[in-house]
């Protein structure tokens, strides 16, 4: 009778150390960059409460920059933290995946920090995407991603240029020539630009799990007080369609 053998897990967080100016630097030059910092810091807070209580069957792992940031002192305990290195996303993204694998992670799913909605659910579909796919990725309205998990010793990231309207896209083309299975997951947003406030103008409108960033939304005065909507996207349509195996 064969033994299942359950995969080490481990969600990575990547996120920096929130100074103004250094953080949310787009978002900076519109809502200024103290603004913008205190909301990226909420987003923080909300990230570590919520999947430090949550019931996982992973490890949560901290990934943050710069090196000399004291991150256990402002996130709070977590199962390790160590810093980002490379030259670019990409290279970061590269160290983050071969820094689990050379410690036995079998699975590994990395979630930006700019994402305050992320779900628990979300990281556990992601994480049974990858008992049957060898990747898997979450898109976002602007053609980015805001979630990209692996199997140890797989990389669909080659030397695609990261910050791209295409980058989803471009991925996914560069799986299909790997031939790495690829599963794509529910189309997210993130908080890059003035005009992604809405989106988070919306979730805040309604039931959810971010109180720390409620909180600042409310305090900053980040919304002028009209109904929101969920802010449109040329490439909406083609993303949330997206979903199953490449």
């Amino acid at each position: 009778m064969s033994i299942a053998v359950i995969p080490r897990r481990a969600l990575v967080i990547g996120a920096k150390q929130p100074v103004p100016g250094a953080v949310k630097t787009r978002l900076g030059r519109t809502i200024g960059d103290a603004r913008a910092a205190a909301l990226y810091r909420a987003f923080l807070t909300d990230l570590a409460d919520r999947f430090r209580h949550a019931l996982r069957a992973y490890d949560l792992l901290w990934a943050f920059a710069p090196a000399t940031a004291d991150f256990p002192s402002l996130i709070g305990a977590a199962d390790g933290y160590f810093a980002q290195d490379g030259a670019d996303w990409t290279e970061r993204q590269r160290h983050i995946f071969r820094w689990t694998a050379a410690r036995g992670y079998d699975q590994t799913v990395l979630i930006a920090s700019d994402s305050p909605q992320l779900s628990t659910r979300m990281v556990s579909t992601a994480f049974a995407a990858l008992d049957v796919s060898m990747a898997t990725l979450a898109p976002t309205y602007d053609g980015g991603y805001s979630l990209i998990g692996q199997r140890s010793g797989v990389d669909i990231l080659g030397t695609v240029p990261m910050s791209t309207a295409t980058i989803y896209d471009d991925l996914r083309a560069n799986a299909r020539t790997r031939r790495i299975s690829l599963h794509s997951l529910a189309l997210l947003w993130d908080v890059d630009e003035v005009t992604d406030l809405r989106h988070l103008a919306a979730y805040l409108a309604g039931p959810h799990d971010a109180p720390a960033t409620a909180t600042a939304f409310r305090r900053l005065r980040l919304w002028d007080g009209s109904a929101p909507q969920p802010i449109a996207s040329p490439a909406s349509d083609r993303l949330a369609a997206a979903g199953g195996d490449d």
